[in-house]
């Protein structure tokens, strides 16, 4: 098939010369190959990137009502509301947050009131790193004060919307 790819390279031309040299069967198979490269498309076509997750994923989790189970047996549900978010935790307690994105996978979490039992959280500030695991869900990288933590939490979007679930 060295002559149809020839016949791709320099158009009607080679293949009308094709067809002298090789003969009308010659002609047809390299018209022919010619054609179904225009009518599937892959003359000029790249091969499809695989997606993998990245910085644009992230966007996933700016926004929503998420799960939250962490290393430390703690777990909540999140709702996010663009820059502040309501944290229901479930053995009891609440906490209101400031949310700051600082980068596509990285957020500042402020808190600004709590309950009673979770008083003393008020004033703290967690820098959160986001490695998504899939389109919903991601696990944290987390640090208090600064200072890396030893747990890490796995938060997945339960809702696109922070008061539907």
């Amino acid at each position: 098939m060295l002559y149809s790819l020839s016949c791709l390279a320099g158009g009607i031309w080679q293949c009308l010369r094709a067809c002298r040299v090789r003969g009308l069967l010659g002609f047809v198979i390299v018209l022919m190959s010619w054609g179904s490269t225009f009518a599937t498309g892959t003359r000029d076509k790249k091969p499809p990137e695989k997606s993998q997750p990245g910085p644009a994923s992230c966007a996933n989790f700016k926004i929503g009502r998420f799960d939250q189970h962490c290393s430390s047996n703690y777990s909540s549900v999140i709702k996010r509301y663009g820059p502040h978010q309501l944290q229901t935790i479930r053995s009891g307690g609440w906490m209101k947050q400031n949310i700051s994105w600082l980068g596509p996978c990285k957020y500042q979490v402020d808190t600004i009131d709590a309950d009673e039992s979770r008083s003393t959280a008020i004033g703290m500030r967690q820098l959160i790193v986001v490695v998504p695991i899939s389109a919903l869900t991601y696990r944290t990288i987390e640090y208090l004060d600064g200072i890396k933590t030893n747990y890490t939490c796995t938060i997945t979007r339960i809702s696109r919307r922070p008061d539907k679930g």
